[in-house]
């Protein structure tokens, strides 16, 4: 299984919101997260360098019994896995199959998909701008916030920071609706590195959006459910 980094954008805007004040939007949003019973996450994740553009969609669905559904899919195919308290199913070969511990560690990295990662957000997104815009997302009316983001903020937020030859910018832009929850968010990261004495430019663009809060249901192919029962019965 291949994993791509993430990655994010920029804007213009009217409103300031003060550090002190962000930081409560983004804390407030992580611990709403944390006490969602259940919601569906989408991320697209797309890299624009040399040659065809890479892109890969994730899926996560939390449901109220605890039931966990994740998809991988990019060009090259598609990965997915139910997790149930400790167990997990695979599919390999268009079979599902009870998951090695190995590959819980490797599914485990998408459990927490970048919309939970308010610790990287609160220290890299550090001036967002209200636009005076909303939007609806998922029927959900949003205000929209936007940052420029530096050199060292981008490279952060697009998981590059090993890149020590290269410069970036780019463009954080955040939906937040009623109770601070951030349904979307969007980053576009540009950068230019020297690889091989070659100069290359390159863009990565990040879009995730949080939706069907606490109506989210997780429903077990009969081959999972079978798997998961014989595995109890161990």
């Amino acid at each position: 299984m291949r994993f791509l980094k993430p990655v994010f954008i920029p804007v213009f805007s009217a409103l300031v919101v003060s550090s002190s004040a962000q930081e409560n939007v983004i804390t407030r949003a992580s611990r709403l997260m944390g006490h969602l019973e259940s919601y569906s996450i989408k991320e697209s994740l797309k890299s624009e360098a040399v040659g065809e553009p890479v892109e890969v969609v994730r899926e996560k669905m939390v449901a109220k019994n605890g039931l966990i559904y994740i998809s991988h899919k990019a060009d090259w195919g598609q990965d997915e896995a139910y997790i149930s308290t400790a167990r997990i199913a695979v599919k390999k070969n268009q079979k599902w199959e009870i998951g090695t511990e190995k590959e819980k560690g490797q599914w485990g990295q998408l459990l927490g998909l970048p919309i939970t990662d308010f610790d990287v957000l609160k220290k890299e997104v550090k001036s967002l701008q209200r636009t005076g815009k909303s939007e609806l997302v998922g029927g959900k009316e949003c205000a929209i916030y936007e940052e420029q983001l530096d050199d060292e903020a981008a490279k952060e937020l697009a998981g590059l920071n090993y890149w020590r030859n290269a410069q970036f910018r780019g463009v954080a832009k955040l939906w937040i609706g009623k109770g601070d929850i951030i349904y979307k968010y969007e980053f576009v990261i540009n950068y230019r590195r020297t690889f091989g004495g070659t100069q290359i430019d390159g863009k990565i663009t990040r879009v995730e959006e949080l939706s069907h809060i606490n109506e989210t249901s997780v429903l077990l192919p009969e081959e999972v459910a079978m798997l998961f029962k014989n595995e109890t019965s161990r």
